[in-house]
């Protein structure tokens, strides 16, 4: 039986505490390798799933989830200017959504516009990041196109 994900929004409380209907639905098992946001993107969503599995189970709160998310995230790939600024922005998110300060419905506009954003800052960026794995896991979460490099 192919196991569904659980999308990231459980994980951080862009995240309710329950899953959502939008987000990406894909399986685990293959996919990484044929997708178009790349294998390290597949290897962060599989990463930040366990995390809302821990974060359902209450053994880990949405801010700590984040920061794991985040270790692992520059472990797989190190830091590059999009990703540390997608990471700083999902993190503000995170707190501001177990703080009570936002609900799910809130944070998930608050990250979908950011991400717009790089979508357009992308085009004329100078110097594009070799590898976008986490805003390209975020993109695909948000079934945005993913972030690639120009083929010059």
């Amino acid at each position: 039986m192919k196991k569904y994900l659980i999308t990231f929004f459980i994980c951080l409380g862009l995240l309710t505490g329950c899953p959502t209907t939008g987000g990406y639905k894909g399986t685990l098992e293959g996919e990484g390798d044929k997708s178009p946001y790349g294998l390290q993107a597949h290897q962060i969503l599989i990463e930040a799933n366990r995390l809302a599995d821990l974060v359902r189970d209450k053994e880990l709160t949405r801010v700590q989830a984040a920061q794991s998310l985040d270790r692992y995230r520059i472990e797989l790939v190190g830091h590059n200017a999009v990703d540390d600024a997608l990471f700083a922005t999902y993190l503000r998110i995170a707190v501001d959504r177990q703080n009570n300060k936002i609900d799910g419905p809130t944070s998930q506009k608050r990250m979908k516009k950011e991400l717009e954003g790089w979508q357009t800052r992308w085009k004329t960026l100078k110097k594009k990041p070799e590898n976008p794995a986490f805003a390209n896991f975020l993109m695909q979460v948000f079934e945005l196109p993913p972030l690639a490099k120009d083929k010059n």
